[in-house]
């Protein structure tokens, strides 16, 4: 169990201790780490997984894409249920397992703006 303290509120995580993340917060990502786990974990084929890395190398600037978005944009699908795809927020979800962080999906329209902009400036709030 872990406590996380954010602006004077707390939130408790229980953290497994199965087996230690294969990604961590200050990991870089890596294409060819990213695909090999999505293939250990059932996700991806190894023939699209083939397909992502020459994608990335034909593309020009792909590479410096963030490699869930690389994958994300290829339009697989999920190896584990073939109805559905391997989009960027199934793959965020993934990966936020994977490292053993908590997952949390912002609504843009519940923002508080007032209380957004006293931590970061309001113009780049806004963008």
């Amino acid at each position: 169990m872990a406590t996380v303290k954010t602006s004077g509120t707390a939130a408790t995580f229980e953290i497994s201790s199965e087996k230690p993340p294969r990604f961590t917060p200050n990991h870089k990502l890596v294409l060819s780490q990213v695909t090999a786990a999505l293939i250990e974990d059932g996700m991806l084929s190894v023939e699209d997984s083939q397909r992502v890395v020459m994608d990335a190398r034909s593309g020009s600037g792909r590479l410096d894409l963030n490699p869930l978005v690389i994958i994300a944009n290829l339009k697989f699908k999920d190896q584990r249920d073939t109805s559905k795809t391997l989009t960027l927020e199934s793959l965020t979800e993934w990966l936020a397992e994977q490292a053993g962080l908590p997952y949390f999906k912002i609504d843009p329209m519940k923002i508080k703006m007032g209380e957004v902009t006293e931590v970061i400036g309001q113009a780049y709030a806004q963008r």
